[in-house]
């Protein structure tokens, strides 16, 4: 991980899935993140 590499993570920003990949409870399974470090 960048953690373990010595560079902490800056910032991090949630992806959200495209409206093809729906949730019937608006909680989607697939979680996807952007890290910088």
């Amino acid at each position: 991980s960048a953690t373990k590499a010595g560079r902490p993570i800056r910032k991090m920003e949630w992806i959200e899935p495209e409206s093809d990949f729906p949730s019937p409870d608006g909680n989607p399974p697939l979680k996807m993140a952007l890290l910088r470090v």
